[in-house]
């Protein structure tokens, strides 16, 4: 198990220890309930993400269409994971 600080975003990763990936949920859900409104849990397949409720990459990428060369073109999105 291994901690990832991602800018605003603090990720655990299981992928090692698939055992630990519900413990982890918990440690992070209780790190939560301790911190201020304005975050969220994201469980993934592999591990835990805690995040600030406007740290959505769906955000991310309607700005990037709204500028050249993104005009006009469809996004692909490709991952394994609920975050991705």
């Amino acid at each position: 198990v291994y901690v990832e600080r991602k800018g605003p975003v603090l990720a655990v990763h299981t992928r090692a220890a698939p055992q630990l990936l519900a413990p982890a949920i918990q440690l992070v859900e209780q790190a939560l309930a301790r911190l201020p409104k304005g975050y969220r849990v994201l469980p993934g397949n592999a591990g835990v993400e805690l995040m600030p409720l406007e740290a959505v990459k769906g955000a991310a990428i309607r700005r990037f269409m709204d500028i050249p060369p993104f005009v006009g073109r469809r996004p692909i999105f490709l991952g394994d994971d609920t975050s991705d």
